[in-house]
Order: C-alpha cells, then structure tokens, then sequence
C-alpha cells in the first residue's frame, strides 16, 4: 500500500524486485527495481535518483499518471464489478444450464485476442536481434497464441507448432549484402508489402501486432495494415529513423528525404497504440513529434544472453595466449554504418610502440571489411584480427579482454543503444564507449563508474583511455566487478515481463473495445 500512495503522490520508487512491488514500480518508468537483499545495488539506486531531479521527476509523472489511469478507486471499483457480474452469470449458467463445454471453448479461443510479431530476423538466423525476437516470441507464446512472421530462410514451422509455441510463417524474401545499397533498399521495400499483405491476411480485431525497426520500412507497412485490420499495434525502436541514416553519412538533416521521413514518422506515431524505447536517450527524440506522450512510451532496455558471473582474468584463455598475454583490448560485434572501428585501429597505432597493451579485433559487416583492408595495407604487430566467433566460444571470448571498446561515430544520442555492453556487463568487463555523454551506453558507464566515455571519431583520445585502462590507477579490475553487479537489472526474465505485461494490456484493449 505505501508504494501505491507514494505513486499516488507523484513520488519516484525504489524497491525489491519481488511481486507486489513490481506491479507498482515498473523499472525504468515508475522508478528503480533492485534485486532482493542486495545492498550496494540498493544504494546504486538511491544514489541515482538522489542525484537526479528529473529523472525523479519522469518517475513520479509517470508514476502519478499510472494511478490515475489504471489504479484509481473508480476503477478498480468498476474491475470488481465486472468480476462479480462475470461469476454471477458463470454461476448461473452452471446451475440452470449445461451448455457444450468444447463448443464453448473453441467460441472462447475464437474470441482471444492472438499476437502476430513480425521481424526480418528470426532463429535460426545468426544476429542479436534475431535472438531477442525469439526469446520474445517464445515468453509471449506462454499466455496467448502467437503467430511470428519471418523474414529469415529455414525459420518456418515444419511442423504443427506444440502449445505454448509460436506459428512461424517464413515470408521468402531477397537480401543482398549490406553494402550493396540501392538494392537493400529495394529488397527492405519489397518485404514491406509482403509484410503489409501477411499482416492483412493474418490479423483481425481482437489482435495485438508487435514489430520492430528492422528494415526501416516495415513498421510504416505494419503500422498501416493494423490500423486497417483495427487491431492494436507497438513498435520495438532499435534503431530511430531517420536519424541513423543522417548519423551514418546517408542522408542530410534537412534533405527531402530526410523531411519525409520524419512527416511518415509523425503519422506513424499516431497511429501506433504503444512504443517500445531500448534506451532513455531515445524518450527526448520520440517527445519532439506532435501529439506524443509519455504514457505511449515503454522503456524495456535488451538483456544479457550469458549468465551473470564475474569471471577472472585467466592467462589460460586461447584468445589470450594468441595475444601474448598482455593487457588486452578487444572489440567485437556488427561493424555497421553508425559504427567508427576505423579510429580504434587508429588508436592502436598510436600505442603501436607499447609493447604492454595489445588489441584484438573481431567482427563483421562494412567496417570490419575495411579494418582487413587496413592491417592488409599497413600491418600492425599490435593488433590481432580474427573473424566473428560463433556463439558457443561467445563467453571464453569475452572474458579474454581486460577492457572493451564500443565505437560509435557522431551523433548517436538516441539513435542506437549497443545490446552487446550487456553480455560485457555480465562477464564483468569495463567498456571503453565512444559516444556523446547523453547517449544511452554512455550514461550507464558514467552513473555507476564502469569505464570510460571518450570522443566519438577520436583516436587520440582512444588511446589515452586505454593507457589509463592499463595502468593501475585506471583500477580496471574494479570497474569490471561494479559491472558484473550492475548486470542483473539487465535479464531476460525481467525484460520479457516486461512485453508480457505490454502486450496484455494492448490485448485487454482491444477486448474492452469489442465489449463497447
């Protein structure tokens, strides 16, 4: 009861991550959820908001705008009714009639809503977003039927799906490699209108529809179709458009395309009934579009795919000894077009004559291409190149490193969040970002001191973080224990509630629009 009134109160929580309390304080929007009987991330919390007034702010906002609009005694009152009008007539039906029970069942399973996720990437497909669709997915598919339609070859179900499994309807698509441009954009604006189509054909009222912004054009194709279908719809941001193609060199700020864009956006974002944000810094872009509010946003940060574990520097790592032992600096992941892994080859030739610190470099897409073009051209001793890991060898190679390094290029405030910093996070590694202060990745590192936050585009000022890292007065070992605690905010099993509670309320709304 004291979390409710505080709420009521436009008072900013921090609590347990038990139930009772997390119905109340959602992390991230009403306030902070820290795990049971952990004092140092009790005090993490504490220390957050009491150096923060407008975080506490947002969090009471929301918190006050939660109780008014779900909690309020009115109703709640009118939820108990219904509840006691809905046992009456169960009751009366029971004792005066005894109607055919699977007929019953089969009309009610008619009648709930279903959840149709669309994603171009889906398992088996290798990628981080293919992961936590998946995942989602497969949480989602424990309380409602799901439909999943995929953009990824070989994820279609073979079979009749077991209960509690999603359908997944594999939409044949084209994708040329990403650096061919022109015809990516072709093929992202051919899966549209299979996207659209799909969704017409498979949706109807009763339905919530979940899509995410990859390729940037199918949430338009979704976004539309729903509406059309009258069925709620939400969009998981990863990557906000137009503003990581205007980051990435593509487009002009104030280009016609550009302009467009934001105009699809301003339409879409009416249109949509909730959106999923991975980042706090996305929350100032979204507010700047007309007719946007709060309560629309769902901030549900991505997780951590290994298990949360400090693991100790062990000389006995492969990836390790094929560096020579020394301190080692590593950097792994999509090298896409927002991304700057060219300043940190950079930067290693800048400490090219410290014979203590080495650099391991891992990778895949453009800039990874054009890393191999560089050591081709211009061999650095200092540096190790090797080709992307496969998943089962993820762990052994993130606990190699001392430190980690994710480079973003200028202007990625709001734009993209890097999930890989929860996998480091949960290794127990500090991270070395290359970003605005203001960006997501940039502001965790800072509020609980797990590494260093330098210039994005600057190899200079690369270098110089990493000799602090290496040095002891960098204290790199501390920093990767702080982060290790920090990681469990960051779990699948809290993130996944987190859409199933989404996604119950979009389906409760579309019920209680039937029932109008």
């Amino acid at each position: 009861m004291s979390l409710l009134e505080a709420a009521a109160c436009g008072r900013a929580m921090i609590a347990a991550d038990a139930p009772g309390c997390r119905e109340i304080v959602l992390n991230e929007q009403t306030g902070l959820l820290v795990p049971i009987e952990d004092p140092s991330a009790l005090a993490d919390a504490i220390l957050r908001l009491a150096t923060s007034f407008p975080l506490r702010a947002r969090y009471g906002q929301a918190a006050r705008e939660m109780v008014v609009n779900k909690l309020s005694a009115k109703i709640i009152g009118k939820a108990i009714v219904a509840l006691y009008d809905q046992r009456v007539l169960d009751h009366s039906n029971r004792t005066y009639r005894a109607p055919d029970t699977s007929k019953f069942q089969t009309e009610a399973s008619a009648r709930a809503g279903r959840i149709l996720l669309v994603t171009q990437h889906y398992a088996p497909f290798p990628s981080t977003t293919s992961g936590y669709m998946t995942d989602i997915a497969k949480a989602l598919a424990l309380e409602s039927d799901v439909i999943v339609l995929s953009g990824t070859p070989n994820s279609g179900s073979k079979l009749t799906p077991k209960s509690h499994e999603p359908t997944v309807i594999e939409l044949r698509s084209w994708w040329p490699r990403k650096s061919a441009l022109v015809s990516r954009s072709l093929a992202a604006l051919t899966f549209a209108v299979q996207v659209f189509l799909s969704v017409i054909k498979h949706s109807r009222r009763d339905d919530a529809v979940l899509c995410v912004t990859t390729p940037f054009t199918v949430p338009y194709a979704v976004t539309l179709a729903a509406r059309l279908r009258r069925a709620s719809v939400a969009l998981i941001i990863y990557d906000f458009y137009p503003d990581s193609l205007v980051m990435a060199g593509f487009l002009r700020p104030t280009s016609m395309v550009t302009r467009m864009m934001r105009w699809a956006n301003k339409l879409m974002f009416q249109g949509l009934n909730a959106i999923v944000t991975i980042g706090r810094d996305m929350n100032s872009i979204l507010m700047a579009y007309p007719r946007m509010t709060e309560e629309k946003i769902s901030l549900i940060p991505n997780w951590a795919t290994l298990p949360v574990r400090y693991r100790e520097i062990d000389a006995d790592n492969p990836y390790r000894r094929r560096c020579g032992g020394k301190f080692l600096v590593a950097m792994s992941g999509t090298a896409g077009f927002t991304h700057d892994p060219e300043s940190v080859f950079e930067a290693a030739r800048i400490l090219r004559d410290n014979v203590g610190i080495h650099f391991l470099l891992s990778g895949e897409g453009v800039g990874w291409t054009k890393l191999k073009e560089k050591q081709a051209a211009s061999p650095l001793s200092n540096v190790t190149l090797i080709e992307r890991v496969p998943e089962t060898e993820l762990e052994t190679f993130l606990s190699a490193a001392d430190v980690w390094i994710i480079p973003y290029r200028k202007n990625n405030t709001g734009v993209s969040v890097p999930s890989r910093i929860y996998n480091l996070l949960a290794v127990g590694r500090p991270v070395i970002i290359c970003s605005e202060p203001e960006a997501e990745a940039a502001m965790l590192v800072r509020e609980h001191d797990l590494g260093w936050v330098v210039e994005p585009e600057a190899p200079a000022s690369i270098a110089q973080a990493v000799t602090l890292a290496a040095s002891t007065a960098g204290k790199p070992l501390e920093k990767g224990r702080r982060a290790a605690a920090v990681a469990p905010r960051y779990t699948k099993q809290i993130a996944l509630r987190s859409y199933n509670e989404l996604m119950d309320r979009l389906l409760g709304k579309q019920a209680g629009a039937r029932t109008d």
